[in-house]
């Protein structure tokens, strides 16, 4: 089920709509999705859309399908993590994409099934023959449920925006023309991550990006927290045993500080190594945590390289949208 141009899947009504523009070149939902394609990111939304299929497939078969209760909370989710609380507005944001109500439940149900059984299906099951025209009919929907299309409209206006401030001509749309864009941009990124913009943006971040080590446990039970607490701080036993005697795992966390939940963000600013922070409750949780290590930011710490980088070229990327892009649609 290949495509030359995997706009193929796009409704009428979406392809041909502005996103953004720059220097009066207009770029569109079918230029997002051409461009996804020349970057490589849209075969990876094709696999997804495969995996979940085929997962989808085997839990029927198997007949141990997501749960009505599951699919509820799946629903329940993803309205709240997208603001469409209000069924209008739910309804209103389908069909802007061009998505209908079965398809997207039938997208919850694929991704529920894929994180259920995509770890226990074998090879041969997972390289089997998948169902054309289900894969066919649940790309578009996996595009716009996922958040894929929006992410590639974003990617799209960083890569045009650099690429232009580069001095790369964005008339083009073949394939190849959106390559070319793509290497420019990434040659932009490249140019801004030298190494003293890379110092410069550690010594700025130096309490956030301070390097946590240590173990984590969630209770449930307050007087059981408590206990634990205790048995910590007077008998000297560790994250890991307590777990073990309750019957739950400890989970091992190297983070950056400004990673810690706000709920434990205050005792962690203060804490040193070798201090038990908590029991604090968390939702319907109690928590407590170990600090085995703490340690100032430096670009040794793949954590806080990455951080930086990231910081850099979101920074890079931004200054350059700003300078340049017309925006038609928000993202």
């Amino acid at each position: 089920m290949q495509s030359k141009d995997a706009t193929w899947c796009v409704p009428r009504t979406v392809a041909t709509r502005a996103v953004f523009s720059i220097d009066s070149e207009l770029f569109t939902w079918a230029d997002v999705v051409r461009a996804a394609e020349a970057r490589g990111s849209w075969q990876a939304l094709l696999a997804s859309v495969r995996s979940g299929v085929v997962a989808d497939a085997h839990a029927l078969s198997a007949d141990s399908g997501p749960t009505a209760d599951e699919v509820v909370a799946a629903t329940t989710r993803f309205r709240y993590d997208r603001n469409l609380i209000a069924g209008d507005d739910l309804m209103k944001w389908l069909d802007i994409w061009g998505v209908s109500i079965p398809d997207w439940e039938e997208f919850l149900r694929r991704s529920l099934s894929r994180e259920r059984f995509l770890s226990e299906l074998d090879a041969p099951v997972l390289s089997s023959p998948a169902d054309d025209a289900a894969i066919a009919a649940a790309t578009w929907p996996e595009a716009v449920c996922s958040g894929f299309i929006e992410q590639a409209g974003r990617q799209l206006v960083a890569d045009v925006a650099l690429a232009v401030e580069r001095g790369r001509t964005v008339s083009g749309r073949t394939r190849a023309d959106f390559q070319l864009i793509h290497a420019a941009a990434d040659a932009a990124r490249s140019d801004a991550l030298d190494p003293e913009a890379l110092e410069r943006e550690v010594a700025s971040h130096r309490l956030e990006w301070t390097g946590l080590r240590g173990w984590r446990l969630e209770l449930s039970d307050e007087d059981v927290v408590k206990e634990a607490a205790m048995s910590v701080r007077t008998d000297g036993s560790s994250l890991a045993e307590i777990a073990q005697v309750c019957g739950v795992v400890a989970e091992g966390f190297n983070v950056l500080l400004t990673d810690i939940e706000e709920g434990l963000l205050s005792q962690t600013l203060a804490a040193r190594e070798g201090d038990l922070i908590g029991p604090l409750r968390l939702g319907e949780m109690w928590v407590l945590l170990i600090i085995e290590r703490r340690a100032a930011p430096t670009l040794g710490d793949p954590l806080v390289r990455q951080r930086a980088r990231e910081h850099i070229i979101r920074s890079a990327e931004e200054r350059a949208i700003g300078r340049s892009v017309t925006w038609h649609e928000s993202l």
